[in-house]
């Protein structure tokens, strides 16, 4: 459940200028040993991975940090002026997961960002809690679908890669890659067709005649890395209403992922839930 993710105590007090907050001691890294997680105040609001000396090694900037939590021991939530996003810790880099606003979030980053309106951010967070209320309660079956554009390409790689999101959020995704003209991102997904998984069938043949349009050389790549049967019962393609790829498949070889376990799997219990009910925005 998310209702209990970002506590008060977890922060102790908000952190002023000048000062940090450990997060979390004797955190394992990879060839620098037990390292601790801070959260800085100075010019920005900064989380910053630290050696077992107090020796900076890296840092990552964030928009005025309204409530922070670490999970699982490598996993952080992090809610600012920015929006709700997940961060791994991948030895000394964070990898965005996932990341999520509305309009209505957006507008008021705009407005607090750009016309630089800092006085006024106490206003804005009973707006916040009210978003991510509605947003992530317990009548959701499902994350709202992320910002993958600007979220990164792990944004894209969770969903791809995972069974339950795929189906829900890979189609829109890749149709937005394409209204976009976000060549990244559809290559990404194009490329992940080769696990000849299922659900890379609907999520290319339902965005086939855009790819046709536009993007002729990625939809030849996904054709030729694809093998697709007419079941018995079919007598040809135009016997069958239902114009998708995956209609048609009769044997299709569904390749095992090695990719670690997706970000709808171990988030599930988590975000399927109330985010806010004893939520507190510092």
């Amino acid at each position: 459940m998310f209702n209990k993710i970002i506590e008060q105590d977890e922060i102790k007090k908000v952190v002023s200028h000048g000062e940090k907050i450990v997060l979390k001691d004797g955190f394992e890294i990879k060839n620098l040993g037990l390292c601790r997680i801070v959260l800085y105040h100075d010019y920005s609001n900064r989380i910053g991975i630290e050696d077992n000396n107090g020796n900076l090694v890296h840092s990552f900037v964030f928009s005025d940090i309204l409530s922070i939590k670490l999970l699982n021991n490598k996993d952080l939530i992090v809610i600012d002026i920015h929006g709700i996003s997940i961060q791994t810790i991948n030895e000394i880099w964070l990898e965005t997961r996932y990341l999520w606003r509305n309009n209505e979030w957006k507008n008021i980053y705009d407005k607090f960002f750009f016309m630089n309106n800092y006085d006024n951010i106490n206003a804005y967070k009973p707006i916040f809690r009210e978003i991510l209320k509605n947003e992530f309660d317990d009548s959701k079956r499902s994350i709202p679908f992320p910002i993958f554009i600007e979220g990164g390409p792990n944004v894209v790689k969770d969903v791809i890669s995972d069974n339950l999101a795929s189906p829900k959020f890979g189609i829109e995704m890749l149709k937005i890659a394409i209204k976009k003209k976000h060549q990244d991102t559809i290559q990404q997904i194009i490329n992940s067709t080769q696990n000849y998984s299922e659900n890379y069938m609907s999520i290319i043949s339902l965005n086939l005649a855009e790819l046709c349009d536009y993007y002729p050389d990625f939809i030849i790549k996904y054709i030729s890395s694809t093998s697709i049967m007419l079941s018995p019962y079919c007598i040809g393609i135009e016997d069958s209403k239902n114009t998708s790829l995956y209609s048609y498949a009769n044997i299709i070889y569904i390749k095992k992922s090695n990719i670690e376990k997706p970000i709808s799997a171990k988030y599930e219990k988590i975000l399927s839930g109330k985010l806010l009910e004893e939520f507190t925005i510092l």
